[in-house]
């Protein structure tokens, strides 16, 4: 589907969208199905996908970048009829909804729910660069719920640019799986918010997240702290004591622990013999992996696998 372009805006005059009554007719309308991409008076592109023969399980309203507008500013009294998630990549401004006032920017992710009264609008001069999403639907609410997102969800630091370029992305190539990609993605997305913002309310910095699911998806790389460093903009000596500051251990000991559980995980889960375990944990041989495993538990991995399958063949034991 070919790129919406919309004209220059030479005015400066200050520009804002009110949602009103109008929004509410389509409240209720949970199959509404935009054919043509919808106005914008800013500097946006904007895309939706074409129309299927079959129900989709999730509505995409539309879907675009605003480019970097002094003008931008979006106010819904009443609220939307669909959730709005949108990902910060420049710029800052600020938003205000369910009695909070946020000032999102490059990193931050955030989602509005139906109903809820917002506004939201750029710093003049350091306008927002966004990509967004006005999605609805059954999906959608199902992801919302089953993911524990409810409410006005902030999430700074994020790291989901990636992601939200991929949908975009899916639905600008309008390819004949679009809506089962998007729908995957969506699932991706959400899963990642939910993970986020446990973390979020447990207390630990945004940094800190970063770092400590860097560690959760390189566990079979080998530890560099210059290259978590490197993930976060910091140095070396910062990076510890962030990490230290949210975790309570090193991030070097931290990455030994994920190890070790993935190592136990194998061995009680799996059959695969002790070289493969090793080399699946990137280990030099199955000798640096058992002199490796006494260490942490020590119990050679054999000696541990026999006795793990010992308790699980033992069933409970009674008085």
């Amino acid at each position: 589907m070919p790129e919406i372009q919309f004209p220059p805006l030479h005015s400066l005059h200050f520009a804002v969208i009110v949602m009103t009554d109008k929004e509410s007719i389509m409240r209720d309308q949970a199959k509404y199905i935009p054919r043509t991409p919808p106005y914008t008076p800013f500097q946006e592109s904007v895309w939706i996908l074409p129309a299927t023969d079959v129900p989709e399980p999730f509505v995409l309203s539309s879907t675009g970048i605003t480019r970097r507008d002094p003008r931008y500013h979006i106010s819904r009294p009443k609220g939307a009829w669909y959730f709005v998630l949108e990902c910060i990549l420049a710029g800052r401004g600020h938003l205000f909804g369910d009695n909070r006032h946020i000032q999102p920017g490059p990193g931050d992710v955030y989602l509005l729910p139906p109903d809820l009264p917002n506004e939201y609008y750029t710093i003049a001069s350091d306008p927002w660069e966004k990509i967004w999403f006005n999605i609805s639907g059954d999906l959608i609410h199902a992801l919302v719920d089953s993911y524990q997102l409810t409410g006005l969800i902030y999430l700074p630091k994020a790291g989901l640019e990636k992601e939200f370029r991929s949908g975009l992305e899916i639905v600008r190539s309008a390819r004949g799986d679009a809506h089962t990609a998007l729908a995957a993605q969506f699932t991706a997305i959400f899963s990642r918010m939910h993970h986020l913002h446990g973390h979020q309310q447990s207390g630990c910095s945004a940094e800190g997240i970063l770092l400590k699911d860097y560690l959760d998806g390189h566990w079979r790389e080998p530890f560099s702290l210059a290259e978590l460093s490197r993930h976060i903009g910091k140095s070396p000596s910062q990076t510890l004591r962030i990490f230290y500051a949210d975790y309570g251990i090193t991030p070097g000991v931290y990455y030994q622990k994920r190890r070790f559980q993935m190592a136990i995980r194998y061995l009680e889960d799996t059959r695969s013999p002790i070289r493969t375990i090793a080399n699946l944990l990137n280990f030099a041989n199955e000798f640096h992996f058992s002199a490796w495993f006494k260490k942490q538990s020590g119990l050679s991995p054999k000696f541990y696998r026999n006795q793990s399958r010992c308790r699980a063949t033992a069933g409970p034991s009674f008085p």
